[in-house]
């Protein structure tokens, strides 16, 4: 960074001055504040921008692709691993919290609200407590890179009011690398 930084400088005081040798070994023609304020842009440019490439890269080893079947009809939704759902019904069953927005969108409302076959009560991170229809699916397929995990042991917790992400679900932890 430091190399780049003063390359920058370099070549806007050869710019300035017209001649690389001047440039490179005669006195600075512009003010110190100049080379130290574009030493500072391009740093703090780089940093916010290979900042967000790592958040971006690190966010997405977190989400996963799935397909949801319910009474024989399939869709594609997309899950964030959530470490911090804890969450199993009455039978021991993992439950994936699940926007109802987006199974409306895939199957309708009135096809989910048919399926509901109990509900848990559950406390949020933000302390509110709530109630999630629970639903079986017929079959929970999760895409992990070129495997298909394959399950139909979990059970679908769906929240009326969503979350702030922007995936359809939050996946369990215990059926990561099942």
């Amino acid at each position: 960074m430091t190399g780049a930084v003063g390359g920058l400088c370099l070549f806007v005081n050869y710019i300035a001055v017209g001649n690389i040798a001047s440039a490179l070994l005669g006195a600075p023609v512009l003010p110190y504040c100049v080379p130290a304020a574009i030493g500072a842009a391009t740093f703090f440019t780089a940093r916010t921008v290979l900042g967000a490439a790592k958040r971006r890269r690190t966010r997405s080893a977190y989400i996963y692709d799935v397909c949801v079947t319910l009474n024989g009809k399939a869709a594609k939704l997309k899950g964030y691993l959530d470490s911090g759902n804890l969450l199993y019904d009455d039978a021991g069953l993992p439950i994936i919290v699940t926007k109802l927005s987006s199974l409306e969108r895939a199957f309708g409302r009135r096809e989910i609200m048919g399926l509901v076959g109990g509900y848990k009560a559950i406390n949020s991170v933000n302390g509110s407590a709530g109630k999630l229809f629970l639903i079986r699916p017929d079959k929970f397929l999760l895409y992990s890179g070129k495997k298909t995990n394959t399950y139909s042991d979990v059970m679908l917790g769906v929240c009326v009011r969503g979350f702030d992400r922007g995936e359809d679900m939050l996946l369990h932890p215990s059926i990561i690398g099942g």
